[in-house]
């Protein structure tokens, strides 16, 4: 009576270890994202920081741009469109019907009496490009502040006219101001885009916006994880402008990998961590990770994620003293003795190495395994872990060795699916290692 529960303990001491080592490996994974990886509250800060900082700049930098032109832009400045946009206002607002005129004539006059105080004074005083650009900012403001339909497109064709009269004045002065201006006007554009920079109803107008708390920030960006991630795509498309912002996004992203893995007890819950991993879309994974050797660590928590998946059936505190098939396999059974010398492992490996090598491998594949390597002396590294179908394929073996004819049957799938497999993939090079060392071909009817 006490045969079953000796190897039962053995069993469960092996599927304890291999929980272990699934925590390394996903430690591995979040450090090397980040050594430092970041809570919510710690993220907020840092990406409202770095948004706040690259806004700054930004500004600075097209400020700097339109300086630039003004010493070459030196002529009076034009306001010949601006003049142009009073007269069609005009002609539109006295087109008004009585009803129109009531809902619509006062965003229209409001307007009109802005862009003729801009012309009366421009002519009277001669305004410079610099005062054109400082009109047309503020002008820009009231468009972006005002949640009137109507009044903001008065303004936005008056920010329009004023625009086209900056143009016309850097025309004036010749080639080089033009294209300075044209490369000033380029970096407004983006510093004012919601796409790409600080504009109003974009994400780096929420990173930016006082009124949004820091620790809510990283709870919106993953907001819409589940669906295409664009918050995320938006986000670094934001902070990662330099070294500093990518930095940033590494640590911000560590800290929310190491909470899908991390239980309330601080230990690696390899149940949470595929439920939350999973929660990911496809499109959310690829916007946060893709970029220099992120993608690496995208696969690793993928693979990682099926490899937990797969071992959900050796729950680390479920009871296998009473499972007599595996002290059976564990102390006699031929066959999976065989699977264990198909390993090609090493006691030494199997019970000292991390991801990546056998010491994963759980309950009576690990026994034969640390059994043949024992009495065979062999020492050769295999990345078993690299293929998620193999370790799925080395938990079926106990089931598969107690059935009349099911280890044949078991090694014949592999074979087919090693065969189907895409030369150099992981299921091709770790499961053909392991026919090899079976001694498997396709004309040998002969393994058992």
């Amino acid at each position: 009576t006490m045969l079953p529960t000796k190897y039962g303990d053995k069993i469960q001491s092996r599927i304890s270890d291999a929980f272990d080592k699934q925590g390394g490996e996903f430690d591995r994974i979040v450090t090397g994202i980040s050594s430092k990886p970041l809570t919510r509250a710690e993220a907020g800060v840092a990406l409202r920081e770095q948004a706040n900082a690259l806004k700054a700049a930004a500004k600075e930098n097209t400020d700097r741009l339109y300086t630039e032109t003004r010493g070459l832009a030196t002529a009076p400045a034009t306001v010949d469109a601006t003049a142009n946009l009073i007269d069609k206002l005009k002609v539109a607002r006295e087109g008004l019907g009585k009803w129109s005129a009531k809902t619509k004539g006062a965003q229209a006059d409001t307007v009109l009496s802005h862009a003729t105080d801009i012309v009366d004074e421009a002519r009277a005083n001669g305004w410079s490009f610099m005062d054109l650009k400082d009109a047309r900012s503020t002008i820009g403001k009231m468009a972006a502040d005002t949640d009137d339909g109507v009044l903001k497109g008065h303004l936005n064709s008056l920010r329009d006219a004023l625009t086209t009269d900056m143009e016309t004045t850097a025309k004036a002065a010749g080639d080089e101001a033009v294209t300075s201006w044209k490369t000033a006007e380029t970096a407004y554009k983006d510093r004012i885009s919601p796409e790409t920079g600080f504009g109003r109803g974009g994400q780096g107008y929420a990173l930016t916006d006082a009124r949004v708390d820091t620790d809510k920030l990283v709870t919106n960006i993953f907001a819409d994880k589940s669906k295409g991630g664009n918050k995320i795509a938006a986000t670094r498309r934001v902070v990662e402008k330099d070294d500093a912002g990518k930095q940033v996004w590494r640590d911000s992203l560590a800290g929310e990998v190491d909470r899908m893995g991390r239980a309330a007890d601080g230990e690696f819950s390899g149940t949470q961590f595929f439920r939350e991993w999973n929660k990911l879309s496809p499109e959310a994974k690829s916007h946060a990770f893709n970029g220099t050797d992120l993608a690496e660590y995208r696969a690793d928590l993928d693979r990682l994620s099926r490899i937990t998946d797969n071992m959900k059936k050796y729950g680390r505190k479920a009871n296998h003293s009473n499972t007599r098939n595996h002290s059976t396999i564990l102390d006699k059974f031929t066959p999976t003795r065989v699977i264990g010398g198909a390993l090609g492992l090493g006691a030494d490996l199997l019970t000292t190495g991390g991801i990546g090598t056998a010491s994963v491998l759980t309950g009576a594949a690990a026994g034969a395994a640390i059994d043949v390597a024992k009495n065979s002396g062999i020492r050769q590294s295999v990345n078993v872990l690299t293929s998620p179908d193999v370790v799925k394929w080395l938990t079926e073996v106990p089931a598969a060795s107690v059935k009349k004819g099911g280890m044949k049957a078991h090694i014949e799938r592999l074979a087919k699916a090693v065969a189907a497999a895409s030369p150099g993939s992981p299921l091709r090079v770790t499961g053909g290692h392991v026919l090899r060392n079976l001694g498997w071909g396709e004309d040998d009817q002969n393994n058992k």
